[in-house]
């Protein structure tokens, strides 16, 4: 888990860009205990921020925010691109400034020679921003599913972003944050609050594969890269087998994509199907994790720990009772 800011004031002359950045960045610091870094451009007006927690590539070549070799190009990225290194070898193989062993690196060279066309090959889980210092164009995008949160607000004075609303308050302190009724009334009915709507009224949360542009002269463009009604095969175009034997296979290729790490692997282990199923997919692949974790409550009635525990045991897993 790491944490991505970013500010753009085209009218500040405080030059207080940098300061904002540095202060937002503290309230980030425990999704990224490992790194963290600010670029800022020449004119002081844009500026970029990020908190990292290691896990692919944990040199200090997969440091950001990323600049590319020519200086034009920013990254800013929070997740995780499992299928880089086939996504590297499709179109990047011959391309040396591209450091193959970070998935930061292939995505900001993806997003070079593809744009946003480089959006529907991804697989994983991210939130991102990229730069352009030429066009003086963002573009921030979030994964499939919305795993990665990002929030974001715009007008023709300022635009930014980042991963919490928190960090984004501290980063904006001076805008009027006024609650949104109307997102109130959705958490009470819903338990949440869906995107695009946020807690406070002109505050957005980017929905799930979707992407949203900001030019040079303030104006925004959105799209859809991905749709869940586009992935899922049509209602009678399997057969009960065919769906069993599709369901095993996506189970198979999700766990294994999502072992691939520079630093110890780990499950969160409950008494639900789905993260059992996990854990006997890793022990089948001979992929074991090397240690499952289980959130448990004090009120017996609450707890799943004790069938945390026997899948734990049958699949020989070392485990840790949070």
């Amino acid at each position: 888990m790491c944490g991505i800011l970013g500010l753009w004031q085209p009218n500040d002359a405080n030059s207080s860009v940098e300061r904002r950045l540095n202060q937002s960045l503290k309230v980030l610091n425990h999704r990224g205990p490992d790194d963290r870094g600010i670029w800022l451009a020449s004119d002081n007006k844009v500026g970029f921020g990020h908190v990292r927690l290691s896990i692919i590539d944990t040199s200090t070549l997969a440091h950001q925010p990323m600049v590319d070799t020519s200086s034009r190009y920013i990254l800013v990225f929070n997740g995780e691109i499992y299928n880089y290194k086939e996504l590297y070898k499709k179109y990047l193989l011959n391309e040396r400034a591209v450091n193959s062993h970070s998935d930061t690196s292939v995505l900001m060279h993806l997003l070079i020679f593809l744009g946003k066309d480089a959006l529907s090959q991804l697989n994983g889980m991210f939130s991102f921003a990229f730069y352009d210092t030429q066009t003086k164009k963002v573009l921030l995008a979030r994964d499939r599913f919305g795993e990665k949160p990002l929030y974001w607000l715009g007008n023709k004075n300022v635009f930014a972003f980042s991963s919490e609303l928190s960090a984004l308050k501290v980063l904006l302190y001076d805008h009027p944050w006024i609650l949104d009724d109307n997102a109130i009334a959705s958490y009470h009915m819903l338990g949440s609050i869906p995107a695009p709507q946020t807690i406070y009224k002109d505050v957005f949360a980017l929905e799930p594969g979707q992407w949203i542009e900001r030019g040079g002269d303030g104006s925004h463009s959105y799209g859809e890269y991905w749709s869940l009604s586009s992935f899922v095969p049509q209602k009678d175009a399997l057969s009960n087998n065919a769906v069993q034997k599709h369901s095993k296979d996506l189970l198979q290729k999700a766990v294994q994509s999502r072992l691939v790490s520079d630093v110890p692997v780990g499950v969160f282990l409950s008494g639900g199907i789905d993260s059992n199923a996990i854990l006997a997919t890793a022990v089948h692949m001979d992929r074991a994790p090397d240690i499952a974790l289980c959130v448990d409550f004090p009120e017996s009635k609450y707890s799943e720990y004790p069938v945390a525990k026997k899948a734990a045991d049958h699949c020989e897993i070392g485990r840790a009772h949070v």
